[in-house]
């Protein structure tokens, strides 16, 4: 068992990337240049894998990329016209319903970030296919196997319009793992 503290921002900092969905990326950008929080713009293309199944769920590709305190590489999509509320388990829902069923965090203000649509983790060549018959043998969860810009991937539904996407790296090449995992709940 480990003892004493971790070397600052050296643990849970899984290899891959956070989707986030706000309405107004221009004034997320705008919050984050006034507090001095560095990010990048993103070219147009650059989520071409992730095209499909983020569309339909009412997502634009990715405009900036930015790092959280503790390294965990945040995309920020836009969301697209007709889409309204927060991002849920269950679905896009209107914030004042979801208030009015004590859904949300407490405050007189709703989150500019309406959801996370997707967490992207990397894994081992030649893994992704396996992962989805893992997700389909113990979960009964048809994930699906696809073949994005970056190689093959894994895409696991774990909500409404959300998953968790297994990306390929090239053969050889190493994921790095500092003890992060993925808590799954089960409901019978």
């Amino acid at each position: 068992m480990p003892v004493g503290e971790p070397e600052p921002y050296a643990s849970q900092c899984p290899p891959g990337v956070m989707g986030l969905a706000y309405a107004d990326v221009t004034a997320l950008k705008n919050s984050l240049t006034a507090s001095g929080v560095p990010f990048s713009e993103l070219p147009s293309q650059a989520e071409e894998e992730e095209e499909g199944l983020l569309t339909e769920s009412g997502l634009a590709p990715a405009q900036i990329e930015l790092s959280s305190p503790t390294g965990v590489r945040l995309r920020v999509h836009r969301i697209t016209a007709g889409t309204l509320g927060w991002l849920t388990p269950n679905g896009w829902q209107d914030p004042v319903v979801a208030a009015e069923q004590g859904v949300g965090l407490p405050g007189d203000r709703p989150s500019l970030c309406l959801g996370i649509p997707y967490i992207r983790l990397l894994c081992p060549a030649s893994t992704a296919a396996g992962l989805c018959r893992l997700y389909a043998a113990v979960f009964g969860t048809e994930a699906t196997l696809c073949t994005g810009g970056s190689g093959v991937e894994c895409w696991v539904p774990i909500g409404a319009h959300q998953w968790l996407v297994y990306e390929e790296v090239p053969t050889g090449q190493a994921v790095p793992y500092d003890g992060y995992h993925v808590a799954i709940l089960c409901c019978s």
